[in-house]
């Protein structure tokens, strides 16, 4: 009877440890995985972004001064629209900024490893290309993130004298684009002058100039042409080396510019 005693007490005890063995192992294989997640960023990379998007960082007006942030977001300190940007803030992603700060200056902001890689990019939600065909004759042609003709769109376009003057009344051409995302515009023929479109559809706005690309520092509110101190279109790209690795993580948004809607994508790989 002891021994049949002491046989069921082995047994239970050799199934105890067996089964705390199990579950420590179990939380110590979960607690290496989400180590392994949060340092590639699967699980933080959604909230990074938005971090960097609906943030204004710290000091909020940090693109007013040459300085670092201590705290890194785009977001403008003027708006409550959600993804609204501070063009100021992001002018300063760019290599040509007189106060560029470079991407990885910008992965240590946002406590990211330097093993890990990064890129932040911003470009146009349309992408706007316009041909002139003779003298006051012009095809504006509308593409998407994908490459992909998008007819129905709405093009309201302005031809500048240049210098531009700006108390000067402009007279708009309207147009829509065909199946093949093209509009025709038909103007007097004008020496020395540019070419400024926007084109809409639904609420994504974007901007078209001609010659293309082009530093003409303009922009049109409403129906009517107005100085910029930045240039129409501009694209970000701040990458800090070729993305290479075992892994990678991408999140996007649609954010606005001064009005104008812009495609953000976030990549870390590692």
């Amino acid at each position: 009877m002891n021994v049949s005693f002491e046989y069921i007490l082995a047994g239970f005890i050799i199934i105890l440890v067996l089964t705390t063995t199990q579950v420590y192992s179990s939380q110590l294989i979960e607690r290496k995985i989400a180590d392994w997640e949060q340092s590639s960023g699967y699980r933080t990379i959604e909230s990074l972004v938005d971090s960097i998007l609906m943030s204004a960082g710290e000091p909020s007006n940090w693109a007013d001064s040459s300085a670092t942030p201590i705290r890194f977001g785009l977001a403008s300190s003027n708006t409550f629209e959600d993804y609204g940007l501070d063009p100021l803030k992001v002018y300063r992603l760019a290599s040509d900024s007189p106060n560029y700060i470079p991407p990885a200056t910008i992965r240590s902001l946002l406590g990211i490893s330097s093993t890990i890689g990064f890129s932040l990019r911003i470009i146009p939600a349309l992408n706007v290309t316009i041909v002139c065909q003779e003298p006051g004759e012009y095809d504006l042609f509308v593409r998407d993130l994908k490459g992909l003709c998008v007819p129905n769109v709405n093009v309201t376009a302005f031809l500048v004298q240049m210098p531009f003057n700006p108390y000067t009344s402009l007279v708009p051409v309207f147009s829509l684009t065909d199946i093949e995302g093209r509009a025709h515009l038909t103007f007097s023929p004008q020496g020395n002058s540019s070419l400024v479109a926007r084109v809409g559809q639904s609420d994504i706005l974007a901007l078209g100039t001609y010659p293309n690309p082009s530093n003409l520092l303009l922009t049109v509110q409403g129906n009517h042409v107005v100085s910029s101190t930045r240039t129409a279109t501009f694209a970000i790209n701040s990458t800090t080396g070729s993305e290479f690795g075992t892994w990678r993580q991408v999140s996007s948004r649609f954010v606005k510019l001064e009005g104008y809607t812009y495609f953000a994508e976030l990549s870390l790989w590692g």
